[in-house]
């Protein structure tokens, strides 16, 4: 993951945004991203592994979404987790169906999930 702007908590989600797009751009993504989910719905030990993968990216999210929440600009009540799976899933659903996700899109996932996020 890139380095965010730890003064802009907006700015990191947009950062890690567009580089989780970026990612998922790569020629073997779609393949890597199917691979796993198929393998996974058979082993409960690649079930973990996968849970593992996507906990420890999707914890890069959880500090500028809490700062938005402490800030007022989003819900402080709402799991800021369940937020990022906003932004970052339908990029991972567009992976698999073989359409890549833009960086501009990527910003859009994340101003739409911030203002669906307002309190």
């Amino acid at each position: 993951m890139p380095p965010v702007d730890a003064t802009d908590p907006r700015a990191a989600l947009e950062t890690l945004a567009v580089s989780v797009a970026a990612a998922l751009r790569s020629p073997q993504a779609g393949n890597i991203l199917r691979a796993a989910i198929a393998a996974s719905a058979a082993t409960p030990e690649l079930v973990a592994l996968a849970d593992d993968f996507f906990r420890d990216r999707y914890e890069l999210a959880r500090e500028p979404l809490q700062r938005l929440g402490d800030a007022g600009v989003i819900r402080r009540d709402l799991d800021p987790i369940i937020v990022w799976e906003q932004i970052v899933n339908p990029m991972h659903v567009r992976t698999l169906c073989g359409r890549p996700t833009s960086d501009d899109a990527a910003r859009q996932l994340v101003e739409l999930a911030v203002r669906g996020a307002r309190p």
